[in-house]
């Protein structure tokens, strides 16, 4: 199954609109990447995408809760690899979860 990519996501009060761009790169040499100001999620569509939606998703919570103070690539990684662990180990736990938190179980 692929997977689509969705046209937006919600981090915090903030709606980023998530876009493919072929090649591209960031100044980082990233091939995806979240800017706050724009409310954007830029994707390389050669990337894995789960993992790097995932890993700029982990950014923008990090952004939400301290913009002052950012968790280093290497911390944000670990964070995404832990949290596709989670996601793979209980499917039907986030599908339980989103309903409970629309029904304010």
């Amino acid at each position: 199954m692929k997977f689509k990519l969705p046209k937006r996501v919600k981090i915090g009060g903030t709606r980023y609109v998530v876009t493919r761009e072929r090649e591209h790169e960031s100044t980082t040499g990233n091939k995806a990447t979240i800017n706050h100001r724009r409310e954007t999620i830029i994707m390389d569509p050669e990337t894995n995408q789960i993992h790097s939606l995932l890993h700029e998703i982990v950014h923008g919570v990090d952004w939400f809760l301290c913009p002052e103070k950012n968790l280093t690539e290497n911390e944000v990684e670990r964070i995404t690899e832990a949290v596709k662990m989670f996601i793979a180990d209980n499917p039907r736990l986030l599908h339980h979860l989103a309903n409970c938190l629309d029904r304010k179980c």
